[in-house]
């Protein structure tokens, strides 16, 4: 920083998209798909997740979120949204699951 200044936007966002990978990557989950107002998140039976609690995880969301029946879990997020933006709803989910997970601290 001190030769070239601060870094462009895009290694920002490379950041914060590594973070999300990493967070997938610690659950064992399977993958992650955004669409027009939401976020998917493939769980899949690997997943470092106690099931009761992400069921208890869905039953609070008041509908924000809805687990499917081939194990996604679906996040309701702002239309529109893309970027930065849709890169901290995903780790916002990602804290969320990671209150149900499995793997040791």
């Amino acid at each position: 920083m001190d030769r070239y200044g601060d870094p462009p936007e895009e290694v920002d966002n490379l950041c914060e998209l590594t973070a999300v990978k990493i967070q997938l990557r610690e659950l064992q989950l399977r993958g992650l798909e955004s669409g027009p107002g939401r976020l998917v998140f493939s769980l899949g039976p690997a997943a470092l997740l106690d099931a009761a609690k992400v069921a208890a995880l869905v039953q609070r969301s008041a509908g924000a979120y809805r687990l499917t029946p081939d194990m996604k879990l679906m996040a309701r997020v702002p239309e529109g949204l893309k970027g930065r933006e849709l890169v901290g709803e995903a780790r916002a989910v990602l804290r969320d699951l990671g209150t149900c997970s499995t793997a040791a601290h």
